[in-house]
């Protein structure tokens, strides 16, 4: 994929734009464009994440083991996958499939931390979007636990 290409794809994904242009150049250098196939991993679950995904197309499925919880589609072209790869190496909650033949761009932590470094306020823009990542999340337990309860 083009330079160009992905710096409009970053352009895109609701978490970046906040980030200046020179910003946004410097994180589509350091990433790189993926097509996963249909049926083939993105990422497994318990391995160590190194970064975070942006879907540029296709469909892709997560995939619980145990099957303790359903499975969800990504389908989103611009769904940033794996934001909290993008601080700290944790390992994958889920392992996510491609349904269809996938576009996808990497986003690396290693580069990403050093962006950080150099713009400390990317960094609290991060954490206030894992705030809110996190305060969604919980949200959505206490529905489900909610629901568990009444039925």
């Amino acid at each position: 994929m083009a330079l160009e290409k992905m710096i409009e794809v970053l352009g895109q994904v609701e978490f970046f734009k906040n980030f200046s242009k020179d910003q946004i150049n410097l994180v589509a250098f350091v990433s790189d464009f993926r097509q996963i196939p249909a049926g083939d991993l993105l990422v497994k679950q318990g391995d160590v994440a190194e970064g975070a995904f942006i879907l540029v197309s296709g469909e892709l499925v997560t995939e619980h083991e145990g099957g303790k919880h359903p499975d969800s589609v990504i389908d989103q072209p611009g769904a940033l996958i794996g934001d909290m790869a993008l601080l700290a190496a944790t390992p994958r909650a889920v392992s996510i499939r491609a349904r269809t033949n996938c576009d996808v761009v990497f986003v690396p932590r290693t580069h990403f931390k050093k962006l950080i470094q150099t713009y400390p306020e990317l960094g609290e823009m991060m954490a206030a979007h894992i705030r809110q990542s996190l305060s969604s999340y919980v949200d959505a337990l206490s529905s489900v636990g909610a629901k568990l309860k009444r039925g």
